[in-house]
């Protein structure tokens, strides 16, 4: 990895880079504090956060970003990853002559390149991979949500091969010609990856 990253900084000519993590290795969840006039809301996040991940305190880094606020309370979203996990991250980098500029989830890296800037409305974003799927939620462009599928094109190709009685290859071409729209011409090929998707 560390010679592959000093490869691709040589060739690109870049030695600063903003990381996205899988899902797998962050956690994100929201809290809603009460204000509190001269309570630091990192030390109110800090004594909570057990509460919502398998972790100690002292053994994560977290962030957190302000969704809405009242004369109540105020809702954060958090994001919190392991010390252990980050320094592994770090160690790479280093090797390869790289300086992080920040760390950031799969679907916050999504979120910030397709919805709009100034959404304020819900939005659900769904990416398709080869052999995973990522959904997430945001509200006012914080994800509040994020969560990992076992399924991916790959399973929806199988699913195809098996229902036609087609090889892999005719059902790829079959998958990426029709996609997944609900129309008259598409409505077979629709449920059995709709079915595929929904029993997996």
């Amino acid at each position: 990895m560390v010679n592959i990253l000093k490869d691709l900084s040589n060739r690109e000519k870049f030695n600063f880079v903003r990381v996205s993590l899988p899902e797998e290795q962050i956690y994100i969840f929201t809290l809603s504090l009460p204000q509190m006039q001269g309570q630091d809301l990192r030390e109110m996040i800090l004594l909570q956060i057990e509460e919502h991940i398998p972790l100690k305190a002292t053994e994560v880094v977290f962030d957190y970003d302000t969704i809405q606020e009242d004369e109540k309370s105020t809702m954060v979203g958090v994001t919190a990853i392991s010390i252990e996990v980050i320094e592994a991250y770090l160690s790479v980098f280093k090797q390869a002559g790289l300086t992080p500029l920040s760390f950031e989830s799969e679907a916050q890296a999504i979120t910030h390149s397709v919805v709009p800037r100034g959404e304020k409305s819900s939005v659900m974003v769904v990416d398709f991979g080869y052999t995973r799927t990522g959904i997430s939620v945001s509200y006012n462009s914080n994800v509040l949500l994020a969560t990992t599928l076992d399924l991916g094109g790959f399973n929806l190709t199988q699913m195809l091969a098996k229902n036609f009685s087609i090889s892999f290859e005719k059902a790829e071409k079959m998958k990426r010609s029709y996609n997944l729209d609900a129309t008259p011409n598409n409505k077979e090929i629709f449920h059995v990856l709709l079915n595929g998707i929904l029993y997996s």
